[in-house]
């Protein structure tokens, strides 16, 4: 059940933290910035008339030719890198003058024997931006600043550096100019080992950080490549091609400046968030991330986003090297921001968040004796330093571990503090992790639906916000555990509506949309639909869940859990052992507990009894079922009939089955499962029914036929008809009234077994509706023709149904079936 929403509180705790970053801007001019420069400058001189050989700009379109390469220049601007066939193409298209006199100087740049004519261009440049009249290039527009900015980022570079970039320079323009002299490959050699200190050279630091900063950038990268290397076994290479055209742009840069990466990340962490199908998928990210760090080691929002991106591909010991790596990062940020050491309230600031992002990291992994640690060591930091904006974070997230707290302590500690501190989000989790812990812990439907509904209160100012969708997703599951399952097939839908809704508004990343709830949904009405005998519809719902969130997505497992179940069923039903053997390992994966239930049910259906017996033993001893803190009533319920079944197969064993009957039923009753109390009956009377006391089984079945007729499954339902045709077939049934309904019953169980293609059934009730047409055909008066007629056609659906009878015999082996239901 959706509850705890742990993935959303990871990925949003640190966005509500205004961590103060280093605002000093670390950039650098590159060989792409140096052909906008030439172009700028020449296209304001020929503009001007400061050009000689040029005098005057000709357009090739005086409509659109100019505001063409003005737009044109706002893009390129914008970009950290891009290609110069692109600006020729451009430039040529727009003013063939311009393009020969932008051509012009870059041939002269690149074909002298130094460096001097690229000194020489930028002391033009420094004394064209001093000039006061009205030009293109003055001081507040657009071209000037950029100018200025990327003169001062020239004048910035050691003289070591120049002839590294005038290389880097002359292998950019080398496939579109023509260079008379070919590039050294001492001088290539050369730029490609000036590029690192290049990039940590501009940034005018002294010597003991540019250390660290290597050594960070080495450490992130031994990080990243541990990540990369548990990464790859469970991508496809289908994963790799980018899926948002938003990040389009990012895939081809060599080079990001600060802004333009901190823009990526805030994007990614965003999509990670609320929509991961829109995110980059996780290696090609992580690449970017390593590309990234080389050129802006500094920023601490790259290991962020890695952590974000490992919890996406459930990589543990990524994440814990990004975290760390991470608030490393930070500190040494507010340091160097600050120019003086950190104080103790800023160390404890970052201690404390830091503990408490390490506590959801265990809890998102289950670890969750780490994660209690965690927590209490948070909250006592933050008592002792009186934050209470990290301790109501702490207080909330101890109520997921521990949610056995009584109410008016979860009302004081949480819910009232949350609301002062204006964090209603926090509340209204808790609230939703109490009614959970509630709903498993026997108590009763008005009283868990009335908390519900003073969580809800707590979201009636934003009542179309992030939560909306998830209390309607959270009803779903408890109506569904309850047996209840339109009701939760109504909600499922009210939360996939409204999450349409918020979608169509995620790309503002002001809207919070729950991709969560989503994979939910689809799968409580995949399983419904499956459950009604519309195997179709429900796998179209299934394969959108798929198509929505990638095997690598964070909420993958909803659908994977979803799709073992109903193929590890329908597997059962068509008697194929090796394809429901497979379900119990894509199973296995995600719950091993019920993958073992599975197995046992496996076993059991192919008659395997001791192994079955044996398995189901196992579960019941184990901590899972029998302790108190991971009680689990609908597995016990579960484990409990299927334990009677395999006992009432042996007749002098059917009298214990009773006690785990019952057993199933007071457990299901106690905690208000009608849907497994019903089947818990259902299985009563098919004791009753196999131990010679028909009557006692009608007797069961009428006690709860109007809660089945209203709330069952289709399968359900029919097996209900089976049953008590037996038992009124038992019961010595002679009259011809009793026949047909006996008959009208069977058929509604063959139609609604055939609809579930569950063969064995079928086969049972085709026999029992062979048989009682032959027995009808005998009572028959033949002395009429209507008495005729009628006997002939009891005698051609008798033969019929032998020849059905007949064929699934063959195609089951003839296994013995004594209707386990």
């Amino acid at each position: 059940m959706v509850c705890a929403a742990a993935y959303y509180q990871i990925a949003n705790l640190l966005n509500m933290f205004a961590f103060p970053e280093d605002n000093y801007s670390r950039d650098q001019v590159t060989p792409y910035r140096l052909s906008l420069l030439i172009l700028i400058k020449e296209y304001a001189d020929i503009f001007d008339g400061k050009n000689k050989d040029y005098p005057r700009i000709v357009w090739q379109d005086e409509m659109s030719g100019k505001r063409h390469l003005d737009r044109a220049l706002l893009l390129w601007i914008q970009q950290p890198d891009g290609s110069l066939k692109d600006i020729l193409r451009t430039v040529a298209f727009c003013s063939k003058v311009l393009y020969s006199a932008f051509t012009s100087v870059l041939d002269t740049i690149c074909n002298f024997e130094s460096i001097g004519n690229m000194e020489n261009f930028f002391e033009g440049l420094s004394f064209t931006l001093c000039e006061e009249d009205d030009s293109v290039l003055h001081r507040r527009g657009l071209l000037g600043l950029f100018c200025r900015r990327m003169l001062v980022y020239y004048e910035r570079l050691p003289f070591c550096e120049l002839q590294p970039f005038f290389a880097k320079f002359l292998q950019y323009c080398s496939p579109h100019i023509v260079i008379k002299q070919p590039i050294s490959a001492f001088m290539l050699r050369k730029a490609s080992a000036g590029t690192d200190a290049s990039d940590v050279t501009v940034a005018n630091t002294v010597e003991k950080e540019v250390v660290d900063d290597m050594e960070l950038e080495s450490q992130s990268e031994m990080d990243s490549k541990s990540s990369r290397d548990s990464m790859d076994a469970d991508l496809k290479p289908s994963d790799l091609k980018p899926h948002n055209k938003r990040c389009d742009d990012f895939e081809a840069s060599e080079y990001f400046t600060r802004q333009q990466a901190e823009y990526f990340f805030s994007q990614q962490a965003a999509l990670l968030e609320i929509k991961q199908s829109d995110a980059l998928p996780p290696e090609a990210l992580q690449t970017k991330i390593r590309q990234v760090l080389r050129n802006n080691p500094e920023l601490a929002q790259a290991h962020y986003v890695s952590y974000l991106n490992n919890l996406r591909v459930k990589e543990f010991c990524g994440a814990m090297d990004s975290l760390y790596m991470y608030f490393v990062r930070h500190n040494k940020t507010v340091s160097s921001s600050s120019r003086k050491k950190l104080d103790d309230g800023n160390i404890g600031r970052t201690q404390r968040f830091a503990t408490l992002n390490l506590a959801l990291l265990h809890m998102h992994f289950g670890h969750k004796k780490a994660a209690l640690a965690a927590t209490k060591e948070s909250i006592k930091l933050s008592q002792v330093s009186n934050d209470s904006l990290c301790l109501q974070h702490a207080l909330s997230l101890l109520t997921h571990l521990e949610p056995k707290a009584k109410f008016y302590k979860i009302g004081d500690e949480v819910v009232k503090p949350a609301k002062k501190l204006n964090l209603t989000d926090l509340a209204f989790l808790a609230l939703q992790t109490h009614t959970n812990h509630l709903s498993t812990s026997g108590e009763r439907p008005c009283l868990v639906f009335r908390k519900l509904a003073g969580a809800d209160a707590l979201q009636c100012t934003r009542p179309f916000s992030y939560f909306s969708s998830t209390g309607f997703a959270h009803k779903a599951s408890l109506w569904k555990m309850y047996g209840k399952r339109y009701m939760a097939a109504l909600y499922s839908q009210l939360a996939l509506g409204m999450q349409s809704a918020m979608e169509k508004k995620a790309h503002s990343f002001a809207a919070r949309y729950n991709p969560e709830d989503i994979a939910l949904s689809l799968c409580h009405l995949a399983e419904f639909l499956h459950e009604e005998g519309m195997n179709n519809a429900g796998n179209d719902l299934m394969n959108n869940a798929k198509i929505r969130f990638s095997p690598n997505s964070s909420y993958s497992h909803y659908w994977r859990k979803a799709e073992a179940r109903l193929n590890h069923q329908l597997s059962l039903r068509l008697c194929k052992q090796h394809e429901a053997a497979l379900a119990e390992q894509c199973l296995k994966s995600i719950n091993q507990t019920e993958a073992l239930y599975r197995k046992a049910e496996n076993l059991a259906t192919f008659n395997e009894n001791l192994r079955a017996h044996s398995i189901l033993t196992k579960i019941l001893k184990s901590e899972e079922i029998s302790a108190e803190k991971n009680f689990n009533p609908e597995l016990k319920c579960q484990v409990y009939m299927l334990m009677a079944n395999l006992l009432s197969r042996n007749k002098c064993e059917r009298a214990a089955s009773f006690k785990y009957i019952l057993e199933a039923f007071s457990t299901a009753h106690n905690c208000y499962l009608e849907g497994l109390a019903t089947d818990a009956m259902l299985k009563l009377a098919q004791l009753q029914f196999l131990s010679a006391s028909p009557c006692l089984g009608l007797c069961c079945i009428k006690s709860f036929t109007l809660e089945c007729m209203s709330h069952a499954s289709l399968h359900i339902k029919s097996k209900i008809f089976l049953i008590y045709a037996n038992c009124k077939i038992k019961n010595k049934t002679t009259s011809i009234e009793d026949l047909d309904t006996c008959i009208n019953l069977l058929h509604l169980a063959q139609e609604g077994f055939e609809k579930c293609q569950d063969l064995t059934r079928k086969r049972d009730a085709v026999y029992l509706l062979a048989k009682l047409y032959h027995r009808k055909s005998e009572t028959v008066d033949e002395t009429s023709k209507a008495n005729i007629k009628a006997h002939l056609e009891c005698v051609v659906h008798r033969n019929n149904f032998a020849s059905e009878f007949k064929r699934l015999d063959m195609q089951l082996g003839s296994r013995k079936q004594l209707m386990h239901l």
